[in-house]
């Protein structure tokens, strides 16, 4: 099945349910939780909401986007008598014997992650229609970064499906930056100043 960006949700799902899931993904990292979906999962867990956020996620970025993350179980390696955590380790709701302990109550996210064939198609799909932006140039960016890399991204992917070419052409040419990029442009400015010899303006800053 060709997966694009206008997919629709259901269509995703369906995959997920005709596939049989295999839970790697879960043995050395965990899923994102979009907002809508804690909730659901409190009343699972029998947790209130800031109780789920407090105990089992992480707050996190992606694409230059804030979201929450199963908390993961990360183990410790001794180096030079010093104790260094790992970076990765297993989602805390995953166990070796029964798999997810969510069930059907898994993060959309951590259903497609696993599938055994589609998943990078469809880790695609959440990010473009769950975490970019076409309204934030932090993402965007972050977003091109990754096109960088991956060339064959699903359809509806590339910046310019994303973004309308009017303002894809002043994010390209750093009209909308964001408030690092302008600190930069401030150091660079005060960088030239001194380089120039304006060495009195800029000592009286």
């Amino acid at each position: 099945m060709l997966i694009s960006k206008q997919t629709p949700k259901e269509e995703v799902l369906k995959i997920f349910e005709k596939t049989k899931q295999n839970f790697e993904h879960c043995k050395f990292s965990s899923g994102y939780v979009l907002e809508e979906e804690i909730k659901e999962i409190a009343e699972f867990l029998k947790l209130d909401e800031q109780e789920l956020r407090e105990k089992c996620l992480d707050s996190t970025e992606r694409f230059g986007k804030k979201i929450f993350r199963i908390k993961q179980d990360k183990k410790t390696l001794k180096l030079d008598k010093e104790e260094v955590e790992l970076p990765h380790g297993k989602c805390i709701f995953y166990d070796e014997r029964f798999g997810c302990l969510l069930n059907e109550k898994r993060p959309l996210f951590c259903k497609l992650s696993n599938h055994p064939l589609l998943a990078k198609d469809l880790i695609e799909w959440f990010d473009l229609n769950f975490i970019i932006d076409s309204e934030d140039p932090t993402t965007l960016r972050e977003w091109q970064v990754y096109l960088d890399i991956n060339k064959d991204v699903i359809p509806g992917g590339k910046l310019e499906e994303v973004v309308p070419k009017e303002k894809l052409n002043k994010i390209i040419n750093n009209k909308i930056i964001s408030k690092s990029q302008l600190k930069i442009e401030r150091l660079k400015e005060e960088a030239n100043k001194i380089l120039r010899g304006d060495w009195n303006e800029h000592s009286h800053r």
